[in-house]
């Protein structure tokens, strides 16, 4: 799971499934001196963060109020998220 990206692993023959745990938070960013709420969803297998990711409406409404590209804005979110995960 840590080298693939993906949220669950289905094992053959048996039909059991192994989840990485999902939870949903919300990081402060700081772009042009003022302060922007965005959601991120955070996987864990363990105490292991497997994946990052930002919640795509909350960084276009960030990259139209700011002028910021949408990718710039995404991985300013995701690099934020990382650093409070870590």
């Amino acid at each position: 799971m840590k080298e693939t990206g993906t949220l669950g692993i289905r094992v053959f023959p048996s039909v059991h499934r192994y989840a990485a745990e999902r939870v949903m938070r919300t990081v402060t960013v700081e772009i042009n001196g003022a302060d922007y709420q965005a959601c991120v969803k955070v996987s864990r297998l363990g105490n292991t963060v497997l994946n990052v990711k930002p919640e795509f409406d909350d960084c276009k409404d960030i990259a139209a109020e700011t002028g910021l590209p949408l990718r710039t804005v995404i991985k300013k979110v995701e690099e934020e998220a990382r650093k409070v995960q870590d």
